[in-house]
């Protein structure tokens, strides 16, 4: 089982337009990761809920199930942090109107491991 894990994402997004839209995601499930000398590939498969924010008018529709796909690649920087060099992933909201919306989301940062 030392290949199988469990990643949990929160993302709060907000961005400056007219209208300042924003988007937060609650996001868990399984991680596969791979071992390739210093740096540690993965793919998950996550599940959760979201919310997408409209300031002006204030209001905010919110979103019980989504889900998402992606990988992405950690290098350690000490035996419980690692360096999050890439996270990729793919997001599903089926129930949005008219026809889903589908972010990609990229980010990158440092990411704590309890072992």
């Amino acid at each position: 089982m030392r290949h199988l894990g469990i990643e949990g994402d929160i993302h709060r997004v907000s961005a400056i337009t007219p209208n300042h839209i924003g988007e937060d995601t609650y996001l868990l499930g399984p991680r596969f990761v791979f071992r390739y000398k210093r740096v540690t590939p993965y793919a998950k498969a996550l599940v959760g809920g979201a919310r997408f924010k409209f300031t002006i008018p204030n209001t905010a529709y919110t979103y019980k199930m989504i889900y998402a796909f992606g990988g992405g690649a950690d290098m350690p920087a000490s035996r419980k942090i690692n360096l999050r060099l890439f996270d990729c992933e793919l997001q599903q909201w089926p129930g949005f109107p008219p026809n889903g919306l589908s972010p990609l989301v990229v980010s990158f940062g440092a990411a704590y491991s309890f072992r």
